[in-house]
């Protein structure tokens, strides 16, 4: 059986679920997942190799959902604490008049358009 980088292939995943699970020896497992692998013409190990890449299939759907599942129910809390920190941090900032009721920030006084915070521009010497 062929290997890659120490994990088996789904071809070898496949020939040793056939052998397991339809007492089929190896290397008639080998040769009936390769036929269907290389779309040759079916033969009467066909839908036994179909059969157990779809299960495999299954059972790889079913590992990610339950990953994803136990991933969001540790993720959900943090993300809650997160987004209430930052409510609270946006009250405390409208309460202390930086920001307007839409979490804009306040400007300063206002002055006209051509006024500018720095001062007048330095004069150029003649």
């Amino acid at each position: 059986m062929s290997h890659h980088n120490g994990q088996s292939t789904v071809h070898d995943i496949l020939v040793r679920r056939l052998a397991d699970n339809h007492n089929l020896p190896l290397i008639t497992a080998h040769f009936a997942v390769r036929r269907v692998a290389l779309g040759l013409t079916p033969d009467q190990y066909t839908p036994l190799v179909t059969a157990e890449a779809g299960a495999l299939a299954r059972e790889a759907v079913q590992q990610a959902h339950q990953l994803i599942a136990e991933f969001m129910r540790v993720l959900a809390p943090r993300l809650r604490a997160m987004s209430e920190a930052a409510m609270q941090v946006a009250a405390s900032l409208r309460t202390a008049g930086l920001t307007d009721e839409d979490a804009k920030p306040r400007t300063g006084k206002a002055r006209p358009a051509w006024q500018t915070p720095y001062g007048p521009a330095p004069r150029r010497k003649r």
